[in-house]
């Protein structure tokens, strides 16, 4: 039985979950593939607050709920000098004129009515109004995903943000403060439901921001970032990764990625470390890297002539253009990659190479295969020197939606995996 795109994100959800919760681990590499500028899992979640629908439903209403904002009344006393300010308070002035001139009758001391802004509700509703402009004016992530088509509504609702935030009279005069918890708690329990609901908002975000978040936060926003007709193949990138991590331990530990390496975990056994890459040529830079220079000096007459066509090219291209053409015949970056190395000598031993499409076809598969193929055959040492029959292990694994093999659906060098297989068979 074939599986939902809706499965997979609760499948790699439920199995995620409790290794994202430090919030330092970030799949950066995928999310890098769908043009959204993840960096950590703090990103993810500042999407997710956007997202939830109480969130966008007290923007809806801001613009009429702003106006019903307590302020509080303060009693000042001022002394003044031949003019009066407010109430008179006579028994303060005639304190006042006995302690600095009795004759002097121009001495006044009055009480005014101050309004103030700032309560403890208001504080609350500046802070949040400021994480509101903040995530979408100043984050990265939040400009990355204004495209997409569940972000629309915050194109026009974060305009009434700014005019909010940055122009309306009352929050000019609110200060802006990280309000202690308890505040916070107390403000839940305010008669007025904007307040209230501006506490449960930002008390939200606030647990978001350090690691308190549910499965369901997860899975709310993978469903929505990757579940897109351009974004299907990534997210079945990741279900791939999923399946290989739980084939081989329950102890792998996911990596904060950088966006070099793209090394998404590691494990090890009792003699060997394993390093599991996606989208990546692994630890060393010119694995999967094919320059000209390497057919200059061959005997083939076909590759003389590819050679002679490519440098022409080059040279006529800067004449005529002024273009400098790259000299790199082939280069790519697997899928998957999984190094594993002798624990003790930290020595390479093997390499699995994985190639994922998100198809049914067996024409796709087939160019699939083609691929990993050349990523086996091709693929280098540190030194430059072919791999395959070099001494290292190498082999690959083809994963797709559903496979229609023939009677050989495995060999020595490639193995052929669909969402039916059992998973315990991707053991390294």
């Amino acid at each position: 039985m074939k599986k939902t795109d809706e499965e997979i994100v609760d499948e790699i959800s439920d199995y995620l979950h409790g290794y994202l919760k430090d919030g330092t681990v970030s799949i950066q590499s995928f999310f890098s593939k769908v043009n959204i500028d993840i960096k950590n899992i703090q990103d993810l979640l500042k999407i997710r607050f956007l997202l939830l629908p109480e969130t966008i439903e007290f923007v809806r209403n801001l613009g009429d709920n702003i106006q019903t904002i307590k302020t509080t009344t303060m009693v000042q006393s001022s002394t003044h000098h031949g003019e009066v300010r407010g109430q008179i308070d006579w028994t303060e002035t005639t304190k006042e004129r006995l302690r600095r001139n009795y004759k002097d009758k121009t001495i006044f001391a009055v009480s005014e009515s101050l309004r103030s802004y700032n309560n403890p509700e208001n504080l609350v509703l500046k802070e949040l109004l400021q994480v509101f402009y903040d995530l979408l004016f100043q984050e990265q992530v939040v400009k990355s995903i204004e495209q997409r088509k569940w972000y629309k509504e915050w194109q026009q609702l974060k305009i009434q943000v700014a005019h909010t935030f940055l122009k309306n009279v009352y929050m000019e005069r609110i200060t802006t403060s990280a309000v202690p918890d308890r505040i916070l708690a107390k403000i839940l329990q305010h008669r007025n439901a904007f307040y209230r609901e501006a506490a449960a908002l930002l008390i939200l975000y606030r647990k978001l921001m350090r690691g308190s978040y549910d499965k369901e936060d997860l899975q709310q926003v993978l469903g929505k970032t990757f579940i897109e007709p351009e974004n299907r193949d990534v997210l079945f990138e990741l279900y791939w990764i999923v399946q290989v991590m739980k084939a081989n331990s329950s102890e792998y530990k996911l990596l904060l990625l950088d966006g070099t390496q793209n090394m998404v975990a590691t494990w090890e056994d009792e003699h060997k470390t394993y390093r599991l890459y996606h989208d990546s040529i692994g630890s060393q830079k010119k694995r999967f890297l094919i320059r000209l220079s390497e057919i200059a000096n061959s005997d083939n007459p076909y590759l003389q002539r590819k050679h002679m066509a490519m440098t022409t090219y080059r040279t006529l291209a800067f004449e005529l253009f002024g273009e400098k053409k790259s000299d790199i015949l082939s280069q790519g970056r697997p899928d998957i990659l999984l190094e594993i190395r002798d624990k003790m000598t930290e020595k390479l031993t093997k390499i699995v190479i994985g190639e994922v499409k998100n198809t049914s076809s067996i024409d796709y598969a087939s160019v699939g295969l083609n691929e990993l193929l050349e990523y086996i055959y091709l693929m280098k040492d540190e030194a430059g020197n072919y791999m395959y029959e070099s001494g290292i292990e190498v082999s690959g694994i083809l994963c797709l939606r559903e496979g229609k093999f023939n009677n050989h659906t495995t060999n020595a060098l490639v193995k052929f995996y669909d969402m039916a297989s059992a998973i315990e068979k991707l053991k390294a």
